[in-house]
């Protein structure tokens, strides 16, 4: 065999070992939910769900999303749940090491579908947005749309509904976007009460420190969903034995 054929095997078997590698980096730029479903909640139901074990891919990527030009997808982590009917939870997001990762989240109505991402349709609707270039298709504070290689109109894109958000720290670490709900408590932790009519939904995770763009480093999650009780609900309760005390209060005295 020539040196320039045994040269020619040596980097066709290099590509070949290089494969598996190449095909997981490409996956994981690509939408999915899988490991993270909180699955269904109510709020006739007190449900408290932790997804632990989950990363985000750096200390920024939310964060990147709150500007004109967007953020690449791969960036964020995408989790999803369904509440079955109008039902106040809480969110919270910790950091497993909160002095370097402050982390940001997102909640929009709807999901996605496996496979979306910055595809050959995402990349042409993006270039009919106004405003500068895109970097990517999410947004952190406004709706936004993504594809699959399969798609060919805009029409069969995912879209996925803003709804709310919240961020750690304050504009020294998430950056001077409009309208951003920081805690004002940079700690590795985020934790917020909504309350969200029925449906499906998406909740996107990332690091929330947009002026460390340099550090690229696989951070660690955990990420929490509880049902909130009612307020009306906690007052019956309370109403309730109040009313038992005094019924036993007056049966004490009553001669």
């Amino acid at each position: 065999m020539s040196l320039r054929s045994e040269y020619r095997l040596h980097v066709w078997h290099l590509l070949a070992g290089m494969l598996p590698v190449l095909g997981a980096l490409t996956a994981s730029a690509h939408l999915s939910y899988i490991g993270r479903n909180f699955g269904t909640f109510s709020s006739a139901q007190s449900r408290t769900l932790t997804i632990s074990g989950q990363t985000v891919p750096n200390n920024w990527g939310w964060a990147d999303g709150t500007d004109a030009d967007f953020a690449h997808t791969h960036e964020q982590r995408y989790f999803r749940f369904t509440l079955q009917d109008a039902t106040t939870i809480q969110i919270t997001v910790d950091a497993l090491d909160p002095a370097n990762l402050l982390p940001g989240f997102s909640i929009y109505s709807g999901l996605g579908k496996p496979n979306d991402y910055e595809s050959d349709i995402t990349i042409d609707y993006l270039a009919t947005l106004p405003g500068p270039p895109k970097e990517g298709a999410f947004s952190a504070l406004a709706t936004f749309r993504m594809g699959r290689e399969e798609d060919t109109t805009f029409e069969a894109m995912s879209t996925l509904t803003y709804v709310a958000h919240a961020a750690d720290g304050t504009s020294a670490n998430y950056g001077t976007a409009a309208g951003i709900n920081g805690d004002s408590l940079p700690d590795g932790r985020i934790s917020a009460v909504f309350t969200l009519a029925a449906g499906d939904y998406t909740l996107v995770i990332g690091g929330a420190n947009f002026f460390s763009q340099s550090d690229a480093t696989v951070r660690n999650i955990t990420a929490t969903i509880a049902t909130v009780p009612e307020p009306s609900c906690s007052l019956l309760v309370l109403g309730g034995m109040a009313a038992g005390l005094a019924r036993i209060r007056q049966r004490r005295w009553t001669p």
